[in-house]
């Protein structure tokens, strides 16, 4: 059995929610190994796409953070901006590693502090730049599931008893978080897990990841 447990954006620290959801995930995954099964606790780490660019880029002087729309507010993000010692000119990409980095150490010591053991922390990152993407989607694409509308790419979840159709590549070219999650699940059961349990926090809604 693998648990993803958290799984909390890397855009700032564990918040109260967050941990929460932590100490409810431990306590199904210790209730799953009660009853005589082998469990795995993973978070996936969400260090790809808009929001930890913006969050990257939120934490440069200048430069980067010109490229970028928006800015995250908050104690956390000048505290980093302060710290971090990269040319404000940088990449955004460059501000976004330099910034989650710490943010994730964070993260790590803070589960650790409530005695929530993470066995594995998964890299979104990892998958997009293994291709793993786009092979999961070309996959679904072949079985029939995808299609195009309105100028994006759509997987047919409602075919297996979804409340709706996902959109996998947004109509700008971007993939959107299903893309990644249809990789992300493919991935745990190649890995040799049974069943896939997810607990999901309190700001996720619809029934894409249950």
């Amino acid at each position: 059995m693998l648990v993803e447990l958290v799984s909390a954006n890397p855009t700032g620290e564990v918040t109260v929610a967050s941990a929460r959801n932590g100490a409810y995930g431990d306590s199904v995954a210790r209730l799953v190994e009660f009853a005589g099964h082998d469990v795995v606790r993973e978070y996936y780490f969400n260090d790809a796409g808009g929001q930890v660019d913006k969050f990257g880029a939120s934490c440069a002087p200048g430069g980067a953070a010109s490229r970028c729309r928006g800015r995250y507010p908050g104690e956390v993000v000048d505290a980093l901006a302060a710290v971090l010692d990269l040319d404000p000119d940088a990449s955004v990409e460059e501000w976004t590693a330099a910034a989650v980095k710490p943010i994730f150490d964070r993260i790590r010591a803070s589960l650790e502090r409530l005695r929530i053991h993470v066995d594995i922390w998964f890299s979104e990152r990892e998958l997009h730049a293994s291709g793993a993407v786009d092979r999961a989607i070309g996959k679904a694409r072949a079985a029939g599931h995808v299609y195009e509308r309105d100028g994006a790419t759509w997987l047919a979840t409602s075919q297996f008893g979804d409340d709706k159709d996902r959109v996998l590549i947004k109509s700008d070219g971007s993939p959107a978080y299903f893309a990644a999650d249809l990789a992300y699940i493919e991935h745990k059961f190649a890995r040799g897990h049974d069943r896939l349990i997810y607990i999901l926090g309190a700001d996720t809604t619809g029934t894409s990841r249950a």
